[in-house]
Order: structure tokens, then sequence, then C-alpha cells
């Protein structure tokens, strides 16, 4: 595996250590020489404002990465090893002219084993690596050590930005560690974290782009990735890392904010190891989110303050990281409490109640004391296995089944965010300011029709995604099959709407593809009807998701929002 290009031969040091001494005259060269060295990059302090100071740095050891020790003829390897906890490495090879390669990859088999790498998607996707010069050793001991500068020359970046991919290789390390001590033994899937300094926040047709850099923002992207289109590459699955530092008051680059590498890496936890039923799209604090996005995020802003252990979210953007914005999610900090009704449908509202399900007894109203390893046993367990929505209800539902002495605790740390529908299916959630959009979950039975809205108010005048993941654009029903067996559905909005559906079981959709005839998902403007069939269904509860298609933007429909539209839903069993 080849070193990124501009990275390789950076050595901060490299080859310029001591090398034990010569080896005296007339002693022949030793047959094996030990190489031992520490790996470090430099790390921008932060000030009290959450800025960045790149002017001061501070040297940090680069933990749990693969060094190479490579033969300087040819490239071929002569030894591998990890670093420690500290940065250092060992490694005893045949005494021959060598080099030090210490390449941005975590990587274990077995038993809590994993394979997590940095990578630059404008460059072919290769590996970074940083290089040292080439060494001949003269003695049975070698020292080489290897240092990523951050390439900052007071101003604007002027050197090569080394340290980069690394800085997000120890956040990698740090998330990675909160699992496994939580679940020891715990086996992380594949994952890749694409950086470049091209990154930036320009996109491609409301895609990204990862062979040029237009992202559109730092993002995670699990399953397959994203398919090509005739004007888009493909995404390939992992985080794309914005670095843009162009000097345009628009640049952003994020990878020494590690409170925004820690969230994404929630996602793809969640993704990967748990279940996640956010459709994804732009979100904030201050918007009215559909639940499961509300979840989703609300847990990514949580998740970082476990692995950092702070309420602190970070992000900084500019040049340099000379802009910041955050947030405490245990002291309330603006922007934090008053853009947005607390809710379920608030990301602010989950993100607050997992802190103080995390951080034990604090303030007013906290008496939760249950730490990480009860939330990791709750994503792993409940969330996977809910038949409603992932949810703060499924989670808190997840946290009174499996820690019954603290229900009482969790049920009030909820009122306190008017959060007081019960069980997975919200039973009894109140929302005086939009009565319409309750029951959050109805239940559907058979031959009897069930109308509901769904509507546009919460877009925020947002025309490409419009409600796409707001609060209300979905509408949802439950329904039981003990037995299993046929179902035939069919949602009827007015003439001139194009009601869609679609069914899940655990979160898993139930007609592959999309395929007809059970997609729900045709086009139906001409009579605003929807059907479709569906056979051989297992006994269970199943989760039936209604919207009109124009509400839920051009990710749906092209053309404006038809707002508040009542869709009446039917449900047989033939």
């Amino acid at each position: 595996m080849l070193a990124a290009a501009w990275l390789a031969g950076c050595g901060g040091g490299g080859g310029s250590g001591s090398d034990g001494g010569g080896s005296g005259g007339g002693t022949p060269p030793p047959a094996e020489v030990t190489v031992t060295g520490t790996i470090t990059f430099d790390k921008p302090t932060v000030r009290p404002d959450n800025t960045l100071d790149l002017n001061q740095t501070e040297r940090t050891p680069v933990r749990g990465a693969t060094v190479e020790v490579l033969r300087a003829s040819d490239g071929s390897l002569l030894a591998s090893t990890v670093t420690d906890s500290s940065g250092s490495y060992s490694a005893t090879v045949a005494n021959t002219a060598l080099r030090i390669r210490a390449k941005a990859q975590l990587l274990k088999s077995g038993s809590g084993g994993y394979d997590l790498e940095v990578r630059d998607n404008t460059g072919g996707n290769v590996l970074y690596a940083l290089d040292s010069n080439q060494v001949t050793p003269s003695a049975a001991s070698l020292r080489i050590d290897l240092n990523a500068p951050i390439g900052w020359g007071g101003t604007t970046y002027t050197g090569q930005r080394a340290a980069a991919p690394f800085a997000i290789l120890d956040m990698l390390w740090r998330a990675r560690e909160l699992l496994q001590q939580a679940e020891p033994g715990l086996v992380l899937p594949p994952l890749d974290v694409f950086w470049a300094p091209a990154n930036n926040g320009a996109d491609c047709e409301g895609r990204p782009d990862p062979v040029t850099g237009d992202l559109g923002n730092t993002f995670y992207v699990g399953g397959n990735g994203l398919a090509a289109t005739n004007a888009c590459p493909a995404t390939p699955p992992g985080i794309y890392v914005l670095g843009d530092a162009s000097g345009d008051a628009s640049d952003d680059a994020d990878e020494f904010d590690p409170s925004v590498i820690a969230h994404e890496f929630a996602h793809y936890f969640q993704d990967r190891l748990g279940r996640d039923d956010s459709m994804g799209g732009p979100h904030a604090l201050d918007h009215r989110l559909e639940p499961a996005i509300a979840f989703s995020e609300g847990w990514g802003n949580a998740f970082q303050g476990f692995v950092l252990d702070s309420p602190l979210y970070r992000d900084t953007f500019r040049t340099g990281g000379t802009a910041a914005f955050a947030f405490n999610m245990e002291n309330d900090t603006q922007p934090f409490t008053s853009l947005v009704a607390t809710g379920f449908y608030s990301e602010a509202s989950v993100q607050e109640v997992f802190w103080d399900v995390f951080d034990g007894v604090g303030e007013a109203g906290d008496a939760i004391d249950l730490g990480y390893a009860a939330i990791h046993a709750v994503m792993r367990g409940a969330i996977v296995e809910t038949p409603a929505l992932t949810s703060i209800f499924s989670f808190a539902e997840g946290l009174a089944v499996d820690y019954p002495s603290q229900a009482s605790a969790v049920r009030q740390r909820l009122l306190a965010e008017d959060i007081d529908g019960t069980g997975d299916f919200a039973e009894n959630q109140t929302l005086p300011s939009a009565p319409d959009l309750l029951p959050v979950f109805r239940t559907l039975v058979p031959g009897v029709p069930v109308t509901v809205v769904s509507t546009d108010r919460y877009a925020d005048g947002d025309g490409f995604f419009a409600s796409y993941n707001r609060l209300g654009g979905r509408r949802y029903f439950r329904i039981d099959l003990p037995n299993g067996g046929n179902l035939d559905l069919s949602a009827q909005g007015p003439v001139g709407s194009d009601p869609d559906f679609l069914l899940y079981r655990q979160g898993a959709q139930q007609c592959a593809n999309f395929a007809l005839p059970c997609s729900g998902l045709d086009d139906s403007v001409v009579d605003g009807l929807e059907t479709a069939s569906y056979t051989g269904l297992a006994p269970g509860t199943y989760l039936l998701e209604v919207a009109e298609c124009s509400n839920l933007g051009e990710p749906c429909r092209p053309g404006p929002p038809l707002g508040d539209t009542l869709i009446t839903v039917r449900m047989n069993l033939p």
C-alpha cells in the first residue's frame, strides 16, 4: 500500500535520531538491528473562545497505528508492528538500509478486531502515511522518531498538512476505546475516513463528489454508499471530512474538530452495530425534526461528549479555525435552549437526555446514574429490536426495561423535555402546538380507514429538502399481524396529490429494491391514490410510513410542496 505522495518522506526527524553509535574498527556489522521510536503529530491548542491556535501546538502520540519497517532498496516489508499508548514502537529486522512508515491505520484481527483507516478521496483513495528518510544502521539498535507537522505558516498553510490524517486517527482510537471498554471483544466493522485539503462545502447537484472534494459538509454514508449519477461519481461508504483552508470566508476544515469526527463515528456505530432509521438530510438545533433523525443527531452530539468526556460540542471553521460554533449539553448555553421548543422532535432534547444518563447525578432534575455502558447496551439491544422507530421513546423504554431502578428518574428527565409519551410507540404523547400531528404512531386495523395530515409547515424555507426530515412530513402507523399472511394497503389523498408509503419491520423495508407491486411509491397525482399488496409477511408488528411526496422535497418529487395534505389510509387482509 503506497503512501500518499504529498506525505511521503516528511519525517519530521525521521532518520535523525541516535543510531547507537558506530560499529567500531574491524567489528563486523550486526546481523540484526532493533529499531525503536515514537510516532507523534502536532495538534493545535484551543483558545477560551473555542477557536484554534495553530501557532501553539502540542505534540501528541499516534496510538495504535500500523508501523512498517521497509527495505530501502525495493520497499519490501521487513517487519510490521503497532504503536502503543505512548506512540512508541519496536521491531527487530535484518540489518539493511531501511525506512520507517507510519500508516494512518488502526488494524487488529480476531476478538476485539478493527480496521479503521484515513484515506485521500481526491487522490485515488490512497491510505495516508508518514515516511522517514533512508537510514543505514551501524549498530544493533537504531532510533527513528517521526512527527507529523501541521504545516501552518503563521497566517495560512505553507507546508504539508501531514498532521491532519493522524489527528483524525486519534479520534478514531478514542471512539474505538470507548466502545470496546463497554463491550470487550466487540469486533468493529471496517471503516474508511476520507479527508483531503480539497474537501469543501460545494456539491454536485445536491450530492457529494468525492473525486473533486465537493462534499457539501462533513458526513457519514453507510450501506453500499451512493451510486453514481450521470453528473456525479459514486460515493463509497465511510466518513467524509472537510479540509478546505483556501482562505475564503466560507472555508471549513474539520480535521482538528474532534467533536465533529466523533459525531460522524456515532452514525457509523448506529448504522453498523445498532440500527438507525434516520433518513438523513440537513438538521440543526432549531429544527423540528422527524423522530428518528432527532434521535440519530442527538445521539451523535452526545456520543462525542462520551468520547471526549465533556459536555462541550465544538466545531471550528474559516482558515486556521479562527471562528467557532459551540454549545454545552450540561449548562444549556446558547444557542442550545432558545432556538427550539423541547420535545421528542428536538435533537437538543435528545442529546441532553443522553448526556444526563451518561454523566451521573447532577443538576436539579437529573437523578440518573447509569454511564456509557448502559447506553451502549440499549443501543445494541432495544434500539435494534424495537418494532417502532429508533427514537427517544424506544431508547427510554429500553433503559426502563434494562434498568428498572432508574425508570422513574429517566421518566422525570423526559418530562422535563416535554417528552411524555410512554413505550416504544409514544402512547399518550402530547403536542399542544400541533395536535393534528398526534398520535405519533396511529394503530391501523383491517377495514377501518384512518385520516392523517402530511405537512410542510416546519420546512424553514428549504425549497430543495422541504419537510424531507421534518416533523409531520411523514406519518406513522402501527400494524399488528399476529398470524402474518397477506396485506393490502391504500392511501388516498386529494386529486393532484402524490401520497406514498413504505412498510417496515424492525427497520427493514418490506419490498426488496422498492419493486412492484408492493412499493407504495407510484406516481399517483392523477387520482391521488396509492395502493400496494404484500404477500407472505411473517407474524409480528409492522410500521407503515405515509407521506405526501411533494412535502418531502426534491429527493421525492420536484416542484413546490402541497403543504397540509389529508391522506386516508386503509388496510385489508385478503
